[in-house]
């Protein structure tokens, strides 16, 4: 079925065949005449007069153009000034079609002596010939309705603003009944500003100004007052209707009520706020319950760790081994929860510096060679000749990464075999360095392979309970390696072993600089980080904590092998110790009461004191400062986390004491 809304301009094209133009005129009822040469009137479908409504009184046929635009004109059907202008307006437009070969037809409104509209159309069809149209706006006015219908149903409406009259044409029924007892609305403009929110009136009056500056379509979202002073949100579309100058001729603006969808973005902005506090308070509280857990921790802890050394009674020594996992398990649980709420927070930030790979391989493989001999375990390490000696990258969180890797392989191969392996690859022209980490462990299936990097996510159900642990581990570390710009993979089969692979992209030459050492100390430091054997019987220590069981536990830690333990309860106290008597190095706790170590740390080095140089390592259960590189900044030379351990105490004591203090403070 042919549309009545189609234009046969379009689908009469370069045609004289008039049987066609009547056949399609009598199925879409629209009135079709073709004009010739010296503008005679070739051919007319039976309706086409009647819809124009000529020669219904018996009068002469019409049988020129001229004479059917004349008899328009005067009746004044153009609705466009007087006859003289109308016309001109015409044959300018039939002369147009004729010289110019337009393709798009001309179009104009007419209000016949009955009050019936319609359009006329003229096209060009070639050889001189003109086709006029005359459809009746019947169908048009239909689809109207229809729309108004539609836009009372969805709360919207529209109106047409004609800038040179500034004349308003507005339909909002829903609307009009929400504006209640505020004044009706008429045809100016300025009635419309009324209902506009005084604070939004000038974003709405811009809105138009800018559509009528710039010729383009813009939206803007504003309140209207209704009925008894309330307010909704109205988001309106604005577009410019142009003329054949290129002036906007008419502006159409379709606005719609958004006041219940603003309600529910609202409603969930603030849910979203509310979830993104509750983390807050949450990584908070984590914080503070890490550091309520190390304290006593490392009582537990470093108590079971003296009493180990020191009273090897091999009757208990087994109990005090259990004691001692046991906590470190306890820390490490704690340690991996509040690290994933930090990183689910974008709140691990990386601070990359120039290190040794190979060293924090090394670091990994001392930490678990003593695990791995208890548990009969096979662990090598095996570091490639091509593996750079110096990178600038974050090692402190490279290091984390391999640490997670070996502990797993570790946990899941007792009585096998556990390799490390560090090399270089180049992919595409890229240089990476490679870290993998092989066992002949349990293994894991493919389907366990696509959730293991997933939070709290353990490949099988049953190995929380076999072997415990949180399902972090897995998750932090593809988390590291991503926001270090590497990737990590996994090649595994269910009882055949695992290959965890860590890649990181070796930076360029220009991209890796690598400064002078203004030391040998660094050296020193990066070789060997495990602790030393040497003579610490001439040493007196000064422990600054506020707390009475952190002393002892430094006290039955090293107690039997320094000279002399000085304690102090703050920052300030440990100050008069240190202008009091002698002391050799200060372990300084960060949080306490009154000046804390932070403060006091600053204080000392200011000085011009003797003791200003005294080497100070942090000793915190603060994850924040249990970073070397962090407590350095402020002054202090090392940095231990509670809970501690006697070998680790001696390691730091062996490389702050290795070295003149001036040197050691001046490491970045």
């Amino acid at each position: 079925m042919v549309s009545p809304q189609m234009d046969e301009a379009d689908i009469v094209s370069n045609s004289t065949h008039f049987e066609w133009v009547s056949q399609f005129a009598d199925m879409s009822g629209i009135g079709c005449a073709v004009i010739g040469e010296r503008l005679a009137i070739e051919y007319t479908n039976p309706v086409f007069f009647d819809l124009l409504e000529i020669n219904a009184d018996g009068s002469p046929p019409i049988d020129t153009f001229l004479g059917l635009i004349d008899t328009l004109a005067i009746r004044g059907d153009f609705d466009n000034g007087s006859p003289d202008i109308s016309k001109t307006a015409i044959f300018r437009a039939l002369d147009d079609q004729l010289s110019s070969g337009r393709e798009d037809a001309f179009k104009t409104q007419l209000t016949l002596p009955s009050g019936q509209n319609c359009t006329m159309g003229l096209k060009a069809l070639g050889d001189q010939q003109v086709l006029i149209s005359v459809t009746p706006l019947q169908t048009q006015s239909t689809n109207i309705t229809d729309l108004h219908k539609i836009m009372s149903v969805g709360e919207s409406g529209y109106f047409i603003y004609y800038p040179e009259t500034e004349h308003l044409a507005f339909y909002a029924d829903r609307f009009i009944s929400k504006l209640g007892a505020a004044p009706e609305l008429n045809d100016d403009i300025d009635d419309l500003w009324q209902f506009i929110h005084s604070e939004d009136l000038p974003k709405a009056k811009a809105a138009i100004s800018a559509v009528l500056n710039t010729q383009r379509q813009t939206e803007v979202t504003i309140r209207v007052t209704v009925t008894f002073d309330q307010v909704i949100w109205v988001r309106a579309k604005i577009t410019p209707q142009l003329a054949e100058n290129g002036t906007v001729e008419a502006i159409y603006c379709f606005f719609t009520d958004v006041t219940q969808t603003l309600r529910i973005q609202n409603q969930m902005r603030q849910k979203i706020d509310d979830v993104e506090k509750s983390l807050k308070a949450k990584t908070s509280f984590l914080g503070r319950l890490s550091h309520e857990i190390h304290t006593p921790m490392n009582a537990v802890i470093g108590i079971s760790d003296a009493l180990i050394h020191h009273h090897g009674d091999p009757v208990i020594l087994p109990k005090l081994e259990l004691i001692q996992t046991s906590a470190e398990k306890i820390v490490r649980i704690v340690d991996e929860t509040l690290q994933h709420s930090k990183l689910d927070e974008d709140k691990i930030e990386l601070d990359p510096r120039t290190a040794s790979p190979k060293d924090c391989v090394q670091t990994v493989f001392q930490l678990w060679e003593p695990k791995a001999e208890k548990d009969e375990i096979q662990l090598s390490c095996q570091i490639d000749p091509s593996v750079p000696d110096e990178l600038f990258f974050d090692d402190h969180r490279w290091e984390q990464c391999i640490n997670n890797l070996v502990s797993n392989a570790v946990k899941f191969t007792a009585g096998g075999k556990v390799q490390i392996v560090l090399t270089t690859l180049e992919k595409n022209g890229e240089k990476q360095l490679i870290l993998a980490v092989k066992d002949n462990g349990i293994g894991i299936t493919p389907e366990e392979q696509i959730s293991i990097f997933e939070a709290y996510t353990q490949a099988d159900r049953t190995i929380s309970g076999r072997f415990g642990g949180t399902g972090l581990g897995m998750h932090i570390t593809k988390r590291i390696i991503e926001l270090m710009g590497g990737k990590i993979s996994v090649r595994s089969a269910k009882g055949q072993g695992s290959v965890f692979a860590l890649s990181l992209p070796i930076p360029s030459e220009e991209q890796n600089p690598i400064p002078e050492k203004t030391s040998d100390l660094v050296s020193a430091m990066l070789e060997d980080a495990g602790p030393k054997q040497s003579d610490y019987a001439h040493l007196t220590v000064l422990v600054a904590d506020d707390n009475a069981t952190n002393h002892m536990v430094v006290n039955s830690l090293l107690g039997s092998i320094v000279k002399e333990i000085v304690t102090a309860d703050d920052g300030q106290a440990a100050i008069d110790v240190l202008a009091t008597q002698h002391v050799d190095v200060v372990l300084m706790d960060i949080h306490m009461p009154g000046m804390d170590g932070i403060e006091a740390t600053l204080s000392i080095r200011g000085s011009n004191n003797a003791w200003s140089n005294v080497p100070i390592i942090a000793l915190t259960a603060d994850p924040q400062y249990q970073q070397k590189r962090l407590c350095k900044n402020i002054g202090m030379n090392w940095a231990l986390a509670k809970p501690v351990k006697l070998n680790e105490i001696l390691s730091a004591l062996d490389s702050v004491m290795s070295s003149d203090t001036s040197d050691q403070r001046n490491i970045a």
